[in-house]
């Protein structure tokens, strides 16, 4: 019975070493421009809905804290890092002027239709179009030269 437990101890090892390559590829899985291709439309306008009510569920807890913080000590001040988070949440949601899921989609399909944007993740792709629907232009080409340089460098 001794030859055979080297054997099994490396089957053991060898489908041990694959289970966590398996899982580590199904866990860190990238909704990138070539997922989103190929994505159907509705689930594209579900995902983005997700997303925003996701963004806008943090909103509404970070305000619940806040609020709590200030009924319970007199003369709360609301910390920078507070503010800071609140401003990068926003930075995601769209402008009451560009609610419209469907335009959304159609922004995504038209950032993506360009093939050096294709490894981008779609949160990153998502700021950079709102940035440029807001009229940030500069702040948006930044944003965008910045996720090429990071996809370039995978």
């Amino acid at each position: 019975m001794r030859p055979h437990l080297p054997k099994i101890f490396r089957l053991w090892f060898f489908l041990a070493g694959l289970s966590l390559v398996v899982v580590n590829a199904q866990i860190n899985p990238t909704l990138d421009g070539r997922i989103w291709q190929k994505m159907r439309h509705e689930n594209k306008y579900y995902f983005l809905t997700g997303y925003f009510a996701g963004l806008n569920k943090a909103e509404s807890i970070i305000d619940l804290g806040v609020n709590s913080q200030m009924q319970r000590e007199f003369g709360f001040v609301e910390p920078f890092y507070v503010n800071q988070m609140r401003q990068r949440i926003k930075s995601y949601l769209p402008d009451y002027k560009m609610q419209d899921t469907e335009m959304l989609v159609e922004s995504l399909n038209l950032f993506y239709s360009d093939r050096y944007n294709l490894k981008i993740p779609v949160e990153v792709a998502l700021r950079i179009v709102l940035a440029r629907a807001r009229g940030e232009v500069e702040q948006a080409e930044f944003w965008l030269n910045e996720a090429r340089r990071s996809t370039i460098a995978k």
